[in-house]
Parts: structure tokens; sequence; C-alpha cells
């Protein structure tokens, strides 16, 4: 019976061991769910008649990975989706290629990390014979707001042009 106990905490042990995931594995993960909700749009989104009608979708996919403060004075009074509604208007589809992390620096006791990393967009023509990529740099950083990390600030160093064809 002990043996048997011992090989159940030996075994959960390793299972723990096994899941458990790298901060910047997580980084990459927040930060790629954040840009597919911002750029990825559905087939139902680019139906839409009116494509500004897009942006409130958008702002209502990104806030579960913004914090609050961000959310409302940034992402809301800025009109980040601003580019892929845009980009939406030329019937344009966008997908997240890649996230690449350049730097990823720990703060205030591992509860808040600054990442720099690249962000690399595909973007693909309506009749889908034309695709350009595009590598934009970009920074993150993310703090943990309950059981949850949150993008606290973000940049992209997006022009206009840059999602065009």
């Amino acid at each position: 019976m002990r043996g048997l106990f011992l090989s159940l905490v030996g075994g959960l042990f390793f299972l723990f061991g096994c899941t458990s995931v790298s901060v910047e594995d997580r980084a990459v993960e927040i930060i790629t769910a954040y840009q597919k909700a911002r750029f990825e749009l559905t087939r139902e989104d680019m139906a839409l008649e009116n494509k500004d009608n897009i942006y409130p979708l958008i702002e209502e996919r990104v806030k579960p990975y913004l914090t609050e403060k961000v959310f409302q004075n940034s992402f809301f009074r800025n009109r980040d989706g601003y580019y892929i509604v845009a980009s939406a208007k030329m019937n344009h589809t966008l997908r997240i290629k890649e996230i690449r992390i350049k730097e990823l620096v720990a703060a205030d006791n591992n509860t808040s990390f600054s990442i720099d990393y690249t962000l690399v967009v595909e973007i693909i023509s309506s009749d889908t014979k034309k695709v350009i990529t595009n590598e934009l740099p970009a920074q993150v950083t993310i703090v943990k707001e309950g059981d949850t990390w949150k993008i606290d600030r973000y940049w992209e160093s997006i022009k206009a042009g840059d999602l065009d064809m």
C-alpha cells in the first residue's frame, strides 16, 4: 500500500514537472492569443457590409488579454483596431505567423515582465494570389492580475501601409 502511494505521489510530481511552462513560453502564448484576437477576423466579420462594425468586435475579443487600465486608457481610446478594420475594407486577410521573443526582462520579483518581440504578420489578398509577410517590432509588459497574466502595456511599430498590399 505504501509503495502504491509513493508511486502515485511520484507520478504526480513527474506530471507537474513535465507540464510546467517557462515564462517565455507563457509570454508567447499570451501575446499570440492577444494578437490573433486583434488581427484574425472570421468569415462573418469579413461578410459585414459596414466594416466599421468590426471595431467593437475586436475590442471585445482583446479585452480578456488586457488589464482594465490598458483597455480603457489605451486600446479603446486610441482605436488600436483601426489598421485591422482598414485592411478588412480592402478585403485582405491577416494572419499572425509568428511571435519571436527578442528580450524578456523580469521586474518586481517576477510579478511583471517586459518583453521585446517581433510580430510576424501575413497579409493575404482577397483572391489569395498574393501573400506579403511583414515583421513588426513590438513590446509588451505583462503583469499578474489575480490568477491570470495580462498585458499592462503594449507598443507596436505599425505604420500606414504596413498591412497593405
